[in-house]
């Protein structure tokens, strides 16, 4: 069985990090960014099922289960949301939104659409972190 492929929205620093992450795990990628000529520089670095110069051609390509918002921290809301809409579980970079309202507005739409939504989130799994849950538990 192939693995269902993920939508990589935008492509800057960390999509490259998502992006290499999910090769070692041999996860089919699929790249879109406003400038065309990135996304596929971005699928051809990586060896990308495609690339797209628009987030919702990218997000209408049937081999995608799920998408990686990327993008500038101020398009994270309309992201998520045309990820969702598209059916897709997505998994978005922090900070998940500026504000409350629209964080709560994605979280809705997940819930309403049978999604995953997930913020891209590792701190908790620092020594640190650890350490400070444990002493507080």
């Amino acid at each position: 069985m192939k693995a269902p492929a993920l939508v990589v929205l935008g492509c800057g620093w960390i999509a490259r990090r998502h992006a290499a992450a999910a090769r070692r795990l041999g996860v089919p990628l699929i790249f879109a960014s406003r400038d065309a000529a990135r996304a596929a520089a971005y699928a051809r670095r990586f060896r990308a099922l495609a690339a797209y110069g628009g987030y919702a051609e990218a997000l209408a390509d049937p081999r995608a289960a799920g998408a990686i918002v990327c993008t500038p921290h101020d398009r994270h809301g309309a992201d998520v949301l045309a990820a969702l809409a598209a059916g897709r579980h997505v998994l978005v970079e922090k900070p998940i939104a500026p504000g409350l309202e629209e964080a709560d507005r994605m979280i809705t739409a997940a819930d309403q659409a049978g999604r995953v939504l997930m913020v891209a989130e590792n701190f908790h799994y620092m020594p640190a972190f650890r350490r400070i849950r444990a002493l507080l538990e």
